[in-house]
C-alpha cells in the first residue's frame, strides 16, 4: 500500500504540508492543528487504541494524556496545547509533540501480525533519506560506530531490549504501540571496516506514525541516546 511521503491537513483557509527539514514554525503550526483535532475526539477510544492514559479536567477544562515514550513520561496537556516532560516540566519540542499528537489522532493499525521493517527502504524521496543520513545514521556511527559496549550500556538505559538479530541489536518501546529497533555493526579501524548502521519500526507502527513522523521519532530516540552518553561521561 502506497503512504506518502508528506503529511497534509485541510483546513478551511488552506492546505499545509508538512516534511522533515520544515522550519519549525510550521511544525509547531501542525502540532496545534492537531491539539485541535485531539481535542474533539472519543477520548475513551484513543486511550484503547493507543494505550495511553487519559484524565479529564476537575473543572470546564479539556483534561490530558499521560504518554510513555521510551524511559520518560510526557503529558499532554490540551488546555494549554503543549507536550511536557512530566518530571521536569520541560516543553518536549516541536518534533516530539509532532510525533505524539499524531500518535493519538492516528487511525491505529488492525494488523495482528507484527514483524520489523526496514526505516530506509520505506523513504520515497531523495531528500527523507538525506535527512535520514544527517539526523540519525551518522550521529549514531558517530556515538557508536566503534563502541558496541558503549551502544548496548545506552540502549539498557532507556529500556531496550536485546534482540537476537544481525549485528548488536537493540529494539526499544518508544511508543505504546510503536517499536523502534537499532542495528550495530561496529567498525575496525585497524582494518580500514566502517561501521553500519539499520534501524527498523514495527509493521503495526505505520498505522499510528507516517514517514516524517517516524523520521522525528528516530530522531529524538539519537537525542536521547546523545544525552545519555553525556551523562556517563560526566559520571
Amino acid at each position: 500500500m502506497f503512504l506518502p511521503s508528506f503529511h497534509t491537513f485541510k483546513t478551511s483557509a488552506a492546505v499545509f504540508m508538512i516534511q522533515p527539514d520544515s522550519p519549525l514554525q510550521a511544525v509547531r503550526k501542525q502540532v496545534n492543528e492537531l491539539f485541535e483535532r485531539l481535542g474533539r475526539v472519543d477520548h475513551s477510544a484513543v486511550m484503547k487504541r493507543c494505550d495511553v492514559v487519559y484524565l479529564s479536567s476537575q473543572g470546564s477544562g479539556l483534561g490530558r494524556y499521560i504518554v510513555n515514550v521510551l524511559n520518560k513520561t510526557y503529558t499532554v496537556e490540551l488546555d494549554s496545547g503543549k507536550v511536557v516532560d512530566l518530571t521536569n516540566g520541560r516543553d518536549a519540542g516541536e518534533k516530539l509533540s509532532y510525533v505524539v499528537l499524531e500518535y493519538l489522532t492516528s487511525e491505529g493499525s488492525s494488523g495482528s501480525h507484527e514483524g520489523w521493517q526496514s526505516l530506509e527502504a520505506t523513504l520515497t524521496q531523495l531528500s527523507h533519506r538525506s535527512y535520514y543520513q544527517k539526523t540519525v545514521v551518522r550521529p549514531l556511527e558517530k556515538l557508536f560506530g566503534y563502541n558496541a559496549e558503549l551502544f548496548e550500556e545506552v540502549s539498557k538505559r532507556l529500556t531496550g531490549k536485546k534482540e537476537k538479530l544481525g549485528g548488536t541489536a537493540y529494539s526499544f518501546i518508544f511508543l505504546p504501540k510503536a517499536r523502534a529497533l537499532i542495528q550495530l555493526w561496529v567498525g575496525k579501524a585497524s582494518e580500514f571496516t566502517k561501521p553500519k548502521i539499520n534501524t527498523s519500526f514495527n509493521t503495526g507502527a505505520r498505522g499510528f506514525l507516517k514517514e516524517t513522523a517516524l523520521l522525528y521519532a528516530f530522531e529524538t530516540m539519537v537525542e536521547f541516546m546523545e544525552k545519555e552518553v553525556k551523562r556517563m561521561r560526566k559520571t
